[in-house]
């Protein structure tokens, strides 16, 4: 099978957050990007800030953060932890409730049938209810969770329709989406908060890791 990690983020989820503090100037002054850096389709507004550069997408609302690597390298962790970081830090008086690490994976059935992979990968063995679905044009998909480094860790996996970006978006051959969610609620406020939140971000190679031992799994 034909397995590749296409998007990642991490996200910081909060109560009254303040977006309008990631301003331009703050972003260069604290160097989570230099100037020449920024793309088109950045937006500083007091209520959204989005920042685009090469390297990553930034997202700022009232109720989250949402920074999204755009390469899934050896140093990726690292710039996670370092840009999520300052930004938590200096706004260390929102009140936050939850961290994530999310990581999703395509999966292609290579020389199976989609019918195939799709009994090897999601089967709900067992279920009284897979059997109103036990047709040829059935589709179906599983979940799974369990507690790791610190996270509930959820994997939901379903059928999609893959994009073929070559024809222009246009609908393509179906796969698998394997959506990895670590999520850590904060029930402390304040500096508290944000020594959890900066000790879960540190855990993105970790939580990488994980990701590739499990999909290691999927038989090739």
């Amino acid at each position: 099978m034909d397995k590749r990690l296409v998007t990642c983020n991490a996200v910081v989820v909060a109560k009254q957050l303040a977006p309008s503090i990631l301003s331009q100037l703050w972003l260069v002054r604290n160097g989570l990007v230099r100037e020449e850096e920024l793309a088109q389709g950045c937006i500083f507004t007091p209520d959204v800030v989005q920042v685009v550069t090469k390297e990553y997408n930034l997202l700022a609302l009232s109720n989250r953060i949402q920074f999204s690597p755009l390469r899934h390298g050896t140093r990726t962790g690292a710039m996670v932890q370092d840009h999520v970081g300052k930004i938590v830090s200096a706004m260390s008086d929102t009140p936050y409730t939850a961290v994530g690490l999310n990581m999703n994976w395509h999966v292609l059935p290579g020389t199976d049938s989609f019918a195939a992979a799709m009994e090897r990968l999601a089967a709900p063995r067992g279920s009284s209810i897979f059997g109103a679905f036990d047709t040829p044009d059935a589709r179906y998909g599983a979940y799974f969770s369990r507690d790791a480094l610190g996270f509930r860790v959820k994997l939901d996996i379903k059928p999609i329709n893959l994009a073929n970006q070559k024809a222009g978006g246009e609908t393509g051959p179906e796969g698998f989406q394997f959506g990895f969610n670590f999520e850590q609620k904060l029930q402390d406020a304040g500096a508290e908060a944000v020594t959890v939140i900066l000790e879960q971000l540190s855990q993105w190679d970790a939580a990488r890791r994980f990701c590739n031992e499990t999909m290691a799994l999927i038989e090739s």
